[in-house]
C-alpha cells in the first residue's frame, strides 16, 4: 500500500497505476482480483468473484516533491453465485470500465474518473426466480479527494454524477466517503494489518447509506512490493452494490482473499 513517501520515481509510459491514487480497500466496486464467501444475515452462503486490474498508461512528474499526474485505464467483472443451490446459480454480473486521471501533491491525492457500469442477471437465476431483468447500464463521472494526515491513515470523500442513464434506476447523484488505517510492517517486514471503512449514499435509494467495513492482513515478500496477498473479513449493511439488485437491502459477513498482481 504505497504512501506518498513510497512512490516510485518511474515516470513516462506504463508506470504503476496504483501509486498516485491508491485503490480503495472497502469500496465494493473497486477494481480488484478477489474471492469472497458472503453470508447474508439469515440466508445461505454465496460466493463472489471480482476479476479486474488497473493499467498505467502514462505518468508525468510535477515540480513539487512527491507530486505526479497519471493517466490509467481499468476494467473489471463482479459476479455473485449461489453456493448452496444444486445448479450453483450465477445470480448477477456487473461489468465496469474506468479511465482514471490521478493527481498527487504530497499527502493529497485526487482522482477524476469517467466510468461505465453494465449489470446483468444470470440465466440460471432468471430461470429459477422468473424475474424479468430490466436494462441497467450507465456512464458516470466520479471525483475523489484523499488526504494522508499521517503514514497510517487515509481519509477520502467524493461525488459521483451519472452522465447518461439507460436503466430504470432513478436519480443521478451519489456521495462517498471513508477512512483507511494501516499498521507498520511486522513479521520481519512480511505483513501489515489494515482496517478500512467505506460509506456511500445514492439518490436512487433515497439517500439511505450503505456501509462496508473491512479488517485484514496484507502479506508481501518485502514492504512496498507490488505483488501481495490480503486476507480479510468484512461487514456490510445497506443496499446491494450489484446494479440489477440495487433496490434490495442486505446485511452480510464476508471472508475473502485479495490478490495484488501489479
Amino acid at each position: 500500500m504505497a504512501h506518498a513517501e513510497d512512490l516510485s520515481e518511474h515516470t513516462g509510459l506504463f508506470a504503476n497505476a496504483k501509486e498516485v491514487f491508491r485503490p480503495l480497500l472497502a469500496d465494493p466496486r473497486e477494481i480488484q482480483l478477489a474471492l469472497r464467501m458472503v453470508t447474508p444475515v439469515g440466508h445461505k452462503n454465496l460466493g463472489e468473484i471480482a476479476v479486474g486490474d488497473y493499467f498505467g498508461l502514462y505518468r508525468w512528474a510535477l515540480p513539487w516533491k512527491d507530486s505526479f499526474l497519471q493517466w490509467s485505464v481499468a476494467g473489471g467483472v463482479f459476479s455473485r453465485f449461489d453456493l448452496v443451490a444444486l445448479e450453483k446459480d450465477n445470480q448477477v454480473l456487473d461489468y465496469s470500465a474506468n479511465m482514471p486521471v490521478d493527481l498527487r501533491i504530497g499527502k493529497y491525492s485526487l482522482r477524476l474518473m469517467p466510468f461505465h457500469i453494465s449489470s446483468h442477471l444470470g440465466d440460471d437465476y432468471i430461470k429459477r426466480t422468473g424475474i424479468l431483468p430490466q436494462k441497467y447500464t450507465f456512464d458516470s463521472f466520479k471525483t475523489l479527494l484523499a488526504v494522508e494526515p499521517c503514514h497510517a491513515l487515509r481519509i477520502y470523500g467524493g461525488y459521483n454524477y451519472i452522465i447518461r442513464n439507460e436503466s430504470v434506476a432513478r436519480g443521478r447523484i451519489s456521495v462517498q466517503g471513508g477512512a483507511e488505517w494501516t499498521s507498520g510492517w511486522w513479521a520481519h517486514g512480511h505483513a501489515q494489518l489494515f482496517w478500512a471503512n467505506d460509506v456511500q449514499s445514492w439518490e436512487r435509494n433515497d439517500w439511505n447509506p450503505s456501509l462496508n467495513s473491512q479488517v485484514g492482513v496484507r502479506i508481501a515478500n518485502h514492504p512496498g512490493d507490488a505483488q501481495a496477498l490480503s486476507f480479510f473479513t468484512e461487514y456490510g449493511a445497506g443496499h446491494q452494490a450489484f446494479g440489477q439488485l440495487y433496490q434490495q437491502k442486505e446485511s452480510h459477513w464476508v471472508l475473502g482473499v485479495r490478490f495484488e498482481v501489479s
